[in-house]
């Protein structure tokens, strides 16, 4: 088992692809170095000839103010006026072109590598001075007398050649020194590339290699363990159960094999129990055949006895039947004088809860005189203290003279109403009374009838539970004799299907013979068919 069987068919692709874009990576990465370096190198050469055509202008700035200096010298020496001032036309143009020369050079300088800072510095230096001395000159040709003129021109020929030439030499070693640094990185990138392209090729060429090792391996990893099981599952299929599959690893296709291995002995162990069997079929079907023909021996006999039965079953039916017949008369007699029995215990269950029903409500109408008699003495005793308020009233109304003569009246007329208030109730008392008295005797007489009725009402209830006992005892016996005779035709219908299936059991005989020799065959050739496979 490699270390590559040992991990899954995805994380080994997943791990490959992995790797290659890692390589990838560092392929980019390298190019893109190289690319920098390069690119950095252009960007040194472009800078240095840029500085070296600033100087070349520079250079050309410098030869032009140097002439337009020699040019106003002259005008001045020639005696024109202004010659010498910042307006007139060659002095301006000599100011014109020391301002482009500065210009140039300031530009050079910012461009310029490290090695020519110091000249294009000197050269502004000397430039300073170089004008310096020009303002000399300029002033002693202005003065416009011939010992001026002489030292001006002086000036001209001897300072100012100096400095000129200085500025010029500069300017050529400031030009080499940006044109060798210009070589340097062109130089520099025609190495940087040269050597990104080697690692380009080096690493692409390295990430080639270990793309070609990766497929190689985990093709392998794969390929190896499909071709063994697919020469197993050809074995399969030519029944070779027998012959094991070995798979090493962890991954799917390991998997996929032990689960065929296990099929194959799972399958084999199948075929080993069928072809066993498929014997023991055989050997049952021989036994199952002389089974046969015993079985239909007594089926036969039992088809006769079954005859005989069923005969004598219908003899016994008819009996039965005519027995049935009278004690369904006498159970129609006795139902018909329990029922009498029942209505007349409804009828006296009936009397007892109209009884009870009267003497409910005359307890009640008891009750609800008592009350009436609570109600009217209350009434009473209200009538007596309006008679007692009046009496005071009478008193009062005396004491207060003729003030309390219309309330004296007043007075008088409610104590004869409160007396005649106290008379009536005094008359509903009694006759309430007397309603009580009624109402108990009532009560009395009805209860006595409610205990008479009842006793009637037990009376008929024994004979009720007399007659219905005698009424479940003849529907019993009417039951049992129906029963019985639905019994005895039962046990004759029973027979003939004794008889019948007796017959049909004879002729699944026969067909029990046919497929036995069938099963017999198809075991034949379940085994011819066993014998194909080796398990």
């Amino acid at each position: 088992m490699t270390v590559f069987n040992r991990v899954r068919i995805g994380v080994r692709l997943a791990a490959a692809f992995t790797v290659l874009v890692v390589l990838l990576l560092v392929v980019m990465a390298s190019a893109l170095v190289s690319s920098a370096k390069v690119e950095a190198a252009t960007l040194r050469m472009e800078r240095a000839q840029r500085v070296v055509e600033l100087i070349k202008d520079a250079k050309f700035g410098s030869a032009d103010f140097n002439g337009w200096q020699t040019a106003y010298a002259f005008d001045a020496v020639r005696g024109e006026r202004n010659a010498a001032s910042d307006d007139g036309p060659s002095r301006k143009a000599f100011l014109d072109s020391v301002q482009r020369f500065r210009d140039a050079t300031s530009a050079a300088d910012q461009v310029a590598p490290a090695s020519s800072h110091g000249q294009l510095e000197q050269i502004t230096t000397l430039l300073d001075e170089f004008m310096t001395v020009d303002e000399q000159i300029a002033t002693l040709y202005a003065k416009r007398d011939a010992r001026s003129a002489a030292e001006a021109n002086a000036l001209v020929i001897g300072r100012e050649i100096e400095l000129f030439e200085q500025i010029a030499g500069l300017l050529d070693d400031a030009a080499t020194a940006a044109g060798t640094e210009a070589a340097a990185a062109r130089q520099e990138a025609a190495d940087a590339q040269h050597a990104g392209t080697v690692v380009v090729w080096s690493a692409g060429a390295i990430a080639a290699l270990v793309a070609i090792v990766l497929a190689v391996l985990v093709t392998r990893s794969i390929t190896g363990p499909v071709e063994r099981v697919r020469r197993r599952v050809d074995l399969l299929a030519d029944g070779d159960l027998a012959t094991p599959l070995t798979v090493e690893g962890r991954d799917e296709i390991a998997a996929v094999a032990q689960a065929l291995g296990r099929s194959t002995a799972s399958l084999s162990a199948m075929m080993r129990t069928i072809n066993e069997s498929s014997a023991s079929l055989s050997a049952a079907a021989d036994e199952m055949s002389v089974t046969s023909a015993q079985i239909a021996a007594s089926a036969e006999e039992s088809t006769a006895r079954a005859h005989a039965v069923s005969t004598a079953a219908g003899d016994v039916s008819s009996n039965v039947q005519t027995v049935s017949a009278g004690s369904e008369q006498m159970g129609a007699s006795i139902r018909e004088i329990a029922h009498s029995t029942s209505e007349a215990a409804a009828v006296a269950g009936s009397a007892v809860q109209a009884a009870e029903a009267a003497n409910t409500t005359i307890t009640s109408l008891g009750e609800s005189s008592r009350e009436i008699g609570e109600v009217v003495r209350a009434v009473t005793a209200i009538a007596e203290q309006t008679n007692l308020l009046a009496l005071n009233a009478t008193i009062e109304a005396a004491r207060a003279g003729e003030a309390g003569k219309g309330f004296a009246v007043v007075a008088s007329e409610v104590k004869d109403l409160a007396q005649e208030t106290a008379r009536a109730t005094d008359d509903i008392v009694r006759r309430v009374d007397a309603i009580q008295a009624g109402t108990e005797s009532a009560v009395q007489a009805i209860d006595e009838i409610s205990q008479v009725i009842a006793r009637v009402n037990d009376y008929q209830t024994t004979i009720a539970s007399a007659v219905e006992e005698q009424t479940a005892t003849t529907a019993e016996m009417n039951r049992s004799v129906s029963d019985t005779a639905v019994s005895a035709g039962q046990i004759a219908d029973n027979a003939a299907t004794v008889a019948q299936a007796a017959q049909q059991t004879t002729q699944g005989v026969t067909q029990t013979q046919q497929a036995t020799a069938e099963l017999a065959r198809m075991s034949a050739e379940l085994r011819t068919l066993l014998a194909q496979f080796r398990f």
